[in-house]
């Protein structure tokens, strides 16, 4: 629901917001991308289990997705 980012600007000013709403989420996604998590990580395991054969299907490109896959 909301984040307290605190940083340094291009200039090393130290910044600080606090995000709420999508604003918050997105930045929540891009820093566990920062940090080697996915959102799978975070699920829990009956859902990852029945996750897993569609994801691995994508990956195998038995299933066609609009986005390139690399």
């Amino acid at each position: 629901e909301k984040i307290d980012l605190e940083w340094l600007d291009e200039n090393f000013k130290k910044k600080r917001t606090i995000f709420t709403g999508l604003q918050s989420r997105v930045i929540q996604h891009e820093m566990d991308h920062l940090d080697g998590k996915l959102f799978i990580d975070r699920i829990d395991l009956d859902t990852k289990q029945r996750l897993l054969l569609p994801l691995l299907n994508i990956k195998q490109r038995k299933i066609n997705v609009k986005y390139p896959i690399i």
